[in-house]
């Protein structure tokens, strides 16, 4: 499976919590927030829940945190996501039902 990465992908640096993981070599390098490049090698599925599950999911060992793209996060799940000062909210476009709410921690939503 070769996958290119588009500068808007999930990211996480726990390799445990991705599942049916591939080795890749095609994946671009990324640039972490300290201005160095760091060869990806591995992604996977992540699963948020018994319904939704987010797939193609970049493992990089040298971030300090999971991060989600918003644009591909609402395409993917078919969701709405409001954000507000101290909480941002995800809710299922068909359903209307909430499916997850983060609370802003140092200035990221968790």
């Amino acid at each position: 499976m070769d996958y290119l990465f588009k500068g808007s992908d999930h990211f996480t640096p726990y390799l445990s919590l991705l599942s049916e993981v591939v080795k890749n070599k095609n994946i671009k390098p990324v640039c972490l927030p300290d201005g160095s490049n760091i060869r990806i090698s591995y992604l996977g599925k992540l699963i948020l829940s018994s319904t939704n599950t987010l797939k193609n999911v970049i493992c990089v060992p040298n971030f300090y945190f999971n991060l989600l793209s918003t644009s591909k996060i609402t395409k993917s799940l078919n969701c709405v996501a409001l954000f507000f000062p101290i909480i941002c909210a995800f809710h299922d476009l068909k359903s209307k039902k909430l499916i997850r709410v983060g609370e802003m921690r140092e200035g990221l939503y968790h």
